[in-house]
C-alpha cells in the first residue's frame, strides 16, 4: 500500500502529538502545522493526502484554511477535529466543502476510522456532529432556500433517504429494498440532486427541515 501523506493543523503541540500517535504505525507520513497560515503555506508547496485540521487557531483558522484550499483545490480531502461542535460551525466548515468533522472527544478507533474513511473518498462526520445539528434543528426549523430549484422525492427516493440517515450502508439499503448497490448509488446521486446538499448531514438537516419523517431520532 501507498504511504499515504497527512498534514495536521492545530495550534496545540500536545494534540499535535496525540493524534501522530494515534497514525503511528499506519504506514502514513504526518507533517504538521501550528496555524492556518503556516499550513496554507506548506500546501503551496507539498500534496497531502490529508489535511486535519482544528477551528479555532490564531493567524488564520480552519473555516479559512479549508475555504483558500478547497476553493483551488476542490479535490483535496480535508478532516475537521475539533471541540467546537456548534451547529453554526458545522455549517461553516460544510459550506466549505470538506469532508468529514470530527469531535476531538472521538477516541483513537474512530479517529482511525475517520481518517481511513475520508481518504477513501467518502464523507465522515461523527454522531457528536450529526446530534448536535438534529438537537438544534428540533423544533420547528426554517427551510431555507437553496441555490439549486428543489425537486420532489419520488417514494422509492424517501425510503432509501430514510435509510442513509439511518446510517446504513449502500449493501444494507440494497438487502433490505431488494435492489441492487448500484441502483442504491443511483438513488442517492438523484437525493443529493435534487435536494441541494452535499453530504449526509445536508440530507439529515434537510430531512430535519421539511419533518419528513416523524420517526426520525
Amino acid at each position: 500500500m501507498d504511504n499515504k501523506k497527512i498534514l495536521i493543523v492545530d495550534d496545540h503541540k500536545m494534540i499535535r502529538d496525540i493524534i501522530k500517535s494515534y497514525i503511528d504505525g499506519q504506514n502514513m507520513t504526518v507533517e504538521e502545522a501550528s496555524n492556518g497560515q503556516e499550513a496554507l503555506d506548506k500546501c503551496k508547496h507539498s500534496q497531502f493526502d490529508l489535511i486535519m485540521t482544528d477551528i479555532d487557531m490564531p493567524e488564520m483558522d480552519g473555516i479559512t484554511l479549508s475555504s483558500k484550499i478547497l476553493a483551488n483545490q476542490p479535490d483535496q480531502k480535508i478532516l475537521v477535529l475539533s471541540m467546537l461542535t456548534d451547529t453554526s460551525y458545522v455549517k461553516k466548515m460544510l459550506k466549505a466543502g470538506v469532508s468529514g468533522y470530527i469531535s476531538k472527544e472521538a477516541g483513537q478507533e474512530e479517529i482511525l476510522k475517520a481518517i481511513h474513511t475520508v481518504m477513501n473518498g467518502q464523507n465522515y462526520y461523527s454522531q457528536t456532529i450529526t446530534n448536535s445539528i438534529m438537537n438544534t434543528m428540533g423544533g420547528k426549523p426554517k427551510v431555507k432556500t437553496r441555490t439549486v430549484l428543489e425537486q420532489p422525492l419520488t417514494s422509492r427516493e424517501l425510503e432509501v433517504l430514510k435509510l442513509i440517515i439511518q446510517e446504513h450502508s449502500n449493501e444494507e439499503i440494497a438487502d433490505k429494498l431488494f435492489i441492487s448497490k448500484r441502483t442504491v448509488d443511483a438513488h442517492k446521486q438523484n437525493i443529493l440532486g435534487k435536494t441541494g446538499a452535499k453530504n449526509i448531514v445536508g440530507l439529515v438537516m434537510h430531512a430535519l427541515e421539511r419533518n419528513l419523517f416523524d420517526d426520525l431520532e
